[in-house]
């Protein structure tokens, strides 16, 4: 309804079935034309190759059992990515290094899906260990309450996996924001850095794999994952 062209993932049959279809499992932005999608994503770089993109696939295949489901979940922030090294593929740790992104090492393995990111400055997350690192690396940190968020097969779903922006202003959510017990300081942290919430749907927050931007207004060129500013 907003004119944003979406493109979904082919199902993964490496993972287990609630996540086959999570894009922040299944594939990482490093920013320009480059992306890092998992081996059997193949239609999906013919897709994002149609566009200008220029897709890779990883050696990898992923695996449902944690940590072989991670190999593309680092969180990107501003110049800062939080990944768990032993856990990530090779190509996403060259790829971090060849984007000059500083790597900063934690203990989740799902640092992509356990991290909203507001700002190049600034991010969301219920992972101590996350948000320590953020504290560490002068990002702005909002640590939430665990829980509260619906994934399918699990008992609860991860902050980054039920929201993503849609432009560099408006961070929209897959449920109901308002429903979740931090959702005023969710609120007024995100207006504190200029950051509008967008509620997608009824019903609470819930955790699809998360949305990742690609392009910008149609035909401008790719940008970072998240949007700079």
């Amino acid at each position: 309804q907003r004119g944003v062209d979406v493109l979904c993932p082919q199902p993964c049959k490496g993972l287990l079935d609630p996540e086959q279809l999570h894009a922040d499992l299944l594939m990482r932005h490093l920013g320009g034309r480059e992306l890092l999608l998992s081996p059997d994503q193949g239609a999906l770089a013919v897709k994002l190759r149609e566009r200008g993109g220029r897709p890779m696939l990883i050696s990898r295949r992923l695996t449902p059992e944690y940590p072989g489901n991670v190999a593309l979940n680092a969180a990107l922030c501003g110049a800062v990515a939080f990944a768990k090294p032993d856990a990530s593929a090779p190509e996403l740790m060259d790829g971090l290094d060849r984007h000059g992104y500083r790597l900063h090492a934690v203990r989740q393995g799902y640092a992509g899906c356990g991290c909203a990111v507001v700002t190049s400055r600034a991010v969301m997350t219920s992972d101590p260990g996350i948000a320590k690192a953020a504290v560490e690396e002068g990002i702005d940190c909002l640590l939430l309450t665990p829980g509260h968020i619906r994934c399918d097969g699990f008992d609860c779903g991860l902050i980054g996996g039920c929201c993503g922006k849609l432009g560099p202003r408006l961070l929209a959510w897959t449920g109901d924001v308002d429903r979740h017990p931090d959702a005023k300081r969710m609120r007024d942290f995100c207006a504190s850095h200029g950051v509008e919430l967008l509620t997608l749907g009824d019903g609470p927050l819930t955790d699809f794999g998360g949305i990742i931007p690609l392009m910008e207004e149609g035909n401008a060129p790719y940008v970072p994952v998240p949007i700079r500013i």
